[in-house]
């Protein structure tokens, strides 16, 4: 970015031009971004007020926004995010072995199908045996998960990280999200076959989707790898390029499990992490990415990602109301009668003079109404206990049962 070469070969590139990096080095995987260009700053208008929030430091007018665009970080899951770099190991085997082989680095092997290795294999490529690096989120210039070289900071908010020191604002570093399935790309034969299935190659020097023929063949061996400038052969074979995995295929009709599943699991760091009442939990989206409802007032807050964990909610009288929204949640009362809206249902507040007491004040209340049915003179509806209409002995023995004791309990009343 920012490169403008000179339409004269014969006159020096200016420094943007310059790449000061002459080796493969790692770079941010999960989330990344660079400066602005010079033709993006030029366009801009003579006055920029950057947004707050966003990580941008310094005075908010003119301010860093016309150098660099930092996203918004809020509500995310950036995790165990590889990152790779490429070096030359040992010599190719069999009839390949004339040539160096171009590597990743680290050089991950995979038992099964998006197994997740932690460390790689060694093949003669400095620290090609070496542990996975994990780099969740950057901006262009920085030369690793806590270095800011590049001058400018992400500064994400209420999510979950790998690393990389991001602590504070609400994150939560190092705290496995628990997912239900992690996935890690790897070879595209599934390793389950021992190679033996048919794979999608790309022979050398040849596009996979153009069918041109390959630029050279040895002994008819066409290797399935593609060509860098210096003749070398490099595996950049990446997949298996499938939601599921075809390996655990066993009949028609069958339904294969996702490969990657990053719907959180109970018992997640991320679950219910985000206040509703914080700022991130007011720009946080009424629905998940399954269209699942978010913001449930039973918890007071959100989980931390694109997926919201769906609990199953305790229905203790089994009326088909939860108990965080039953107003009588030991007695059945699907219809939620509240005559006088006080968040305790008829059927469980016979405290017809509401001091949070049933005694015998509350007993005269209801003699003086017996026998009276809705649109008759007298009748109150608050001691219509069990909503019939009709003010009589089963309403009487509604109170009994409560005699000397309180109304309730409500699931909206604490």
């Amino acid at each position: 970015p920012g490169c403008s070469p000179p339409t004269d070969p014969a006159e020096p590139l200016p420094p943007a031009c310059v790449n000061p990096v002459i080796t493969s080095t790692n770079q941010a995987s999960g989330l990344v971004t660079i400066t602005n260009t010079p033709n993006l700053i030029g366009a801009l208008p003579a006055t920029v007020t950057c947004p707050s929030g966003y990580g941008y430091s310094g005075d908010l007018n003119n301010g860093q926004c016309r150098e660099v665009s930092l996203p918004l970080l809020t509500n995310n899951v950036f995790w165990k995010n590889r990152a790779f770099h490429i070096d030359v190991g040992d010599l190719g085997v069999d009839q390949q072995n004339q040539q160096a082989v171009v590597t990743l680095v680290p050089s991950l092997d995979q038992a099964t199908t998006g197994f997740c290795a932690t460390a790689g294999v060694d093949n003669g490529a400095p620290g090609s045996d070496g542990p996975v690096n994990y780099w969740d989120i950057g901006v262009r210039g920085d030369s690793g998960p806590g270095d800011h070289s590049s001058g400018y900071a992400l500064s994400p908010q209420y999510s979950i990280l790998t690393g990389g020191g991001y602590t504070g604002n609400g994150n939560l570093e190092g705290s496995d999200p628990a997912v239900v399935s992690l996935y890690c790309n790897g070879s595209r034969l599934p390793p389950e076959g021992g190679g033996l299935f048919a794979g999608f190659d790309a022979p050398a020097g040849r596009s996979e989707t153009t069918g041109l023929y390959p630029v050279f063949s040895l002994n008819q061996i066409t290797p399935a790898a593609t060509v860098d400038e210096g003749n070398n052969w490099v595996n950049l074979g990446w997949g298996p390029l499938s939601l599921s995995n075809a390996a655990s295929y066993t009949g028609s009709g069958m339904m294969l499990a996702a490969l990657g599943d990053y719907s959180i699991q109970p018992g997640s760091p991320a679950q219910d992490d985000i206040p509703l009442s914080s700022p991130n939990g007011v720009l946080a989206p009424d629905h998940d990415f399954f269209n699942n409802p978010r913001k449930q007032p039973n918890t007071g807050a959100v989980d931390v990602g694109a997926v919201e964990l769906q609990v199953a909610l305790l229905d203790t009288d089994s009326d088909g109301i939860p108990d965080i929204r039953d107003n009588c949640t030991l007695i059945p009362n699907p219809d939620q009668l509240d005559s006088n809206g006080d968040g305790f249902g008829n059927v469980c507040d016979p405290d017809l003079n509401n001091d949070n007491q049933v005694d015998a004040t509350d007993l005269a209340m209801l003699r003086a109404v017996l026998n009276t049915s809705s649109g008759d003179a007298g009748y109150n509806p608050d001691a219509d206990l069990n909503g019939d209409n009709t003010i009589n002995m089963a309403d009487v023995q509604v109170l009994r049962n409560f005699f000397f004791g309180v109304p309730g309990p409500s699931g909206l009343v604490p």
